[in-house]
């Protein structure tokens, strides 16, 4: 079966515009990864290659199948790495419309190539390739070309697609009476009460329940649970505790955890304080 070159084109194009459809119909399912393969991997490379062989004598199916992968890959290699460095960002749908827009500005240009030539110097896309018309090492090639190919590109869209997950941790930090990071609370007496502000960032990339616990020179003083924070999300407040035994060096130890853990995230935070009678 054989399709003309300017009918093959048009059939691109059209595949082009319902793989887009289909794409934004169903934005979350991992089938739009699949289906960006056929559109990143071969289009842009087979329009470019019929806009630079149009003639009949130019190419042979396995030659057009084997540029188009290989051109594919260097135009999407290229447009990711201008994409990064402009403003519309590297990401799934600035690279999906900016093939698109490569994909019909070389299908403009094939298709006026095509038709400067006369009708018997236009080649046509066989389908199907004869059975014994290519030899076995091109065969071997071709597949290699293909499965390599797929390899790559979809390495690259799995790393566009998939979501970057950056460094994982929990900010904690203690501040003083007027809200910096000086002036903490030094004198006090017993049962005096003692306050301090403690604040909590959560950059888990998930929702985290946290629980703080106080205490003095190791005995437990006071407990606030149940903050639960979402991704990027700041809790602050003040915190208070009430030494109950007269030292002039008591150690008052915060301590973060996560959930229903046992061991805290980290070493605590810890003020010296003088208790007097």
């Amino acid at each position: 079966m054989k399709i003309k070159q300017g009918y093959s084109i048009l059939l691109i194009n059209l595949l082009a515009i319902i793989l887009i459809l289909i794409i934004n119909i169903i934005p979350t399912s991992p089938v739009r990864i699949v289906l960006a393969f056929p559109f990143a991997l071969f289009f842009p490379g087979f329009v470019l290659t019929k806009s630079l062989f149009p003639e009949n004598n130019s190419l042979d199916n396995v030659s057009l199948i084997a540029l188009s992968f290989g051109l594919s890959i260097a135009i999407v290699v290229i447009l990711g790495f201008v994409l990064n460095y402009s403003r519309l960002g590297l990401h799934l749908e600035s690279l999906l419309y900016s093939i698109f827009a490569i994909i019909v500005i070389l299908s403009i240009i094939g298709w006026l190539r095509l038709n400067r030539l006369p009708n018997d110097e236009r080649k046509d896309l066989e389908l199907l390739l004869p059975r014994f018309g290519i030899r076995i090492h091109d065969k071997v090639l071709s597949i290699i070309l293909v499965v390599t190919t797929l390899g790559a590109l979809g390495m690259m869209i799995f790393a566009i697609v998939a979501p970057k997950i950056g460094e994982q941790y929990t900010e904690f930090y203690i501040l003083g009476t007027d809200g910096k990071a000086n002036n903490y609370i030094q004198q006090l007496s017993i049962g005096e009460q003692g306050q301090v502000t403690l604040g909590i960032i959560n950059h888990e990339n998930n929702e985290i329940t946290y629980r703080i616990e106080v205490e003095i020179n190791g005995v437990s003083n006071n407990v606030i649970d149940n903050i639960t924070l979402e991704n990027g999300q700041k809790w602050e407040n003040e915190v208070s505790f009430i030494p109950k035994v007269a030292d002039n060096n008591s150690e008052v130890d915060f301590y973060i955890y996560k959930g229903a853990d046992t061991q805290p995230l980290f070493k605590p935070l810890n003020l010296s304080i003088n208790v007097s009678n």
